[in-house]
């Protein structure tokens, strides 16, 4: 019965995925849960950076973890990560064990880190695990690195790699790279294909800026030499085919690419709700801030209660229509360009001495864990 149950559930969020109703008559098969949002550093495209929505940080315990995931009742994977380093969470190793013993093998588990702490007791585990690791990596040289994420820890990032290519010859584990197009990398496309085959990595994601994520920094957001990203794409894409290397290009960004229809709906107010390591369910993984906005809280209010909720029918009905004037309002989901995103007038400095304030940046020295910032006056 119970595989009844789920196939009927899965076809029917197959066909709202489509049609994009306002209220919907099924579970979620995937969910986003945010172990932590605590990281180990500053990058610049990143909303935790540059947003003012950071306003609690911590971890979710194991405990805590399982009152959350037992509330779904047809699932089909799990993303343990939001706007933090999950390598970070204190109880994510319980965690992952939890999962396997409670879902099986087959179960997918979905994982994104910025690859400082792949340490080799960590590699294994994501090996023992089977989780499907996605390393974000956005320069090939220490230079850019530093530049973009705020930290000396390129070494650190390369050491993991060469772990996980150990792994990937020892054991066939499978993992990926994710590379943001911006102003500061866009001559490193090639040379991050090269990388990604060196390593062993089964697949290269090239993504673009999220408009959202720049916040007060919305002018650098914008690619300003769209030339050369479209040569630099063409060049890594023949590196590609040429090595055997599998890369996924999403063309996001309408300035770069006129002649592409760049507008992607939004999917995740019908198919995969985000749930901050506190408890509240957010719009998604581009606004994971509960002060921004949220639906509800599952440790106070039952997930299937705030699903099915009016405030969720309200939403579903205003993105679906493309006239949500609040905290969508910016999205590329729901939006084309970016020119109808609000502005955003913050004072970068006082939050960039906030965020430092959480943020456990990591060094170059050999404690992994980094050393937390003074907050400045």
């Amino acid at each position: 019965m119970k595989l009844i149950s789920d196939a009927l559930n899965l076809a029917k969020e197959t066909k709202a995925r489509r049609n994009r109703p306002a209220t919907v008559n099924y579970e979620p098969t995937g969910v986003q849960i945010e172990v932590t949002n605590h990281c180990n550093l500053l990058c610049t495209f990143c909303g935790r950076t540059n947003l003012s929505n950071l306003e609690f940080v911590g971890s979710m315990s194991l405990e805590k973890f399982q009152h959350v995931f037992n509330q779904f009742n047809h699932l089909r994977s799990v993303s343990l990560f939001g706007h933090g380093e999950p390598l970070m969470a204190p109880d994510l190793w319980k965690i992952l064990a939890w999962i396997r013993q409670e879902k099986g093998k087959k179960f997918k588990i979905n994982m994104t880190s910025n690859g400082i702490l792949l340490k080799q007791e960590f590699v294994d585990q994501l090996v023992q695990y089977n989780v499907r690791l996605t390393v974000s990596l956005d320069a090939t040289d220490p230079e850019t690195y530093t530049k973009t994420v705020g930290a000396k820890t390129f070494h650190k990032v390369i050491e993991g790699l060469d772990r996980l290519r150990v792994a990937t010859e020892k054991h066939g584990y499978k993992w990926s790279i994710n590379f943001l197009i911006t102003n500061e990398n866009i001559h490193q496309l090639p040379e991050m294909v090269e990388l990604a085959k060196k390593y062993k990595a089964r697949k290269l994601n090239i993504g673009e800026q999220n408009f959202y994520g720049a916040g007060g920094r919305m002018e650098d957001a914008f690619i300003k030499l769209k030339d050369a990203v479209r040569e630099n794409v063409g060049v890594a894409l023949a590196k590609g085919k040429e090595l055997g290397q599998e890369i996924r290009l999403q063309r996001r960004d309408k300035h770069v690419w006129p002649e592409h229809d760049t507008y992607v709906p939004c999917k995740y107010l019908w198919t995969f709700p985000f749930i901050s390591w506190d408890g509240y369910v957010c719009l998604c993984c581009a606004r994971p801030y509960p002060k921004l906005h949220n639906f509800g809280n599952v440790f106070e209010t039952p997930f299937q209660e705030i699903w099915f909720g009016e405030e969720y029918v309200k939403y579903r009905r205003e993105v679906a229509a493309g006239v949500q004037d609040g905290p969508c309002k910016s999205c590329q989901h729901l939006s084309p360009t970016a020119e109808d995103a609000p502005p955003v007038n913050l004072d970068l400095e006082r939050r960039k001495k906030l965020v430092r304030a959480k943020t456990q940046l990591a060094g170059e020295d050999d404690a992994d864990s980094g050393k937390k910032l003074p907050l400045v006056s």
